[in-house]
């Protein structure tokens, strides 16, 4: 439990991180704010990004139509690069899975209800 939480940990800071670094480029305002607000819902699959990338867009409308532009393309892009390359990583290290099972079980292929029934198998290290 504790590996999971730590990798939650990981990815939440990375997002933070990432959407302070953008936002600070594009002077959106409140951009601290916004990066703790990335960090927090990082930890709500799917709707998280929603909810923190669309205050984004809207308060980088302020700034201009590119930069809102650009904060969503931006956002999307580290949202896909974190599904399919950062979270099969740091949970693959952190609870001791291969790459390959954790990046199946981040794809959940299986669907809400039979998401239990994902093939994990645990790298003997």
């Amino acid at each position: 439990m504790f590996a999971y939480v730590l990798g939650q940990f990981i990815t939440s800071c990375l997002v933070g991180v990432f959407a302070f670094t953008v936002l600070m480029v594009f002077k959106v305002p409140g951009a601290l704010m916004l990066a703790l607000l990335a960090a927090l819902f990082d930890i709500v699959p799917i709707l998280g990004f929603f909810c923190s990338g669309v205050p984004a867009v809207l308060l980088a409308l302020s700034v201009s139509s590119s930069a809102a532009f650009w904060v969503a393309i931006l956002y999307a892009i580290y949202h896909a690069i974190e599904n399919y390359f950062i979270v099969p990583k740091v949970y693959g290290n952190r609870l001791r899975l291969s790459t390959l099972s954790s990046a199946f079980g981040s794809l959940n292929l299986w669907g809400r209800r039979r998401s239990a029934l994902t093939p994990m198998t645990i790298d003997a290290r």
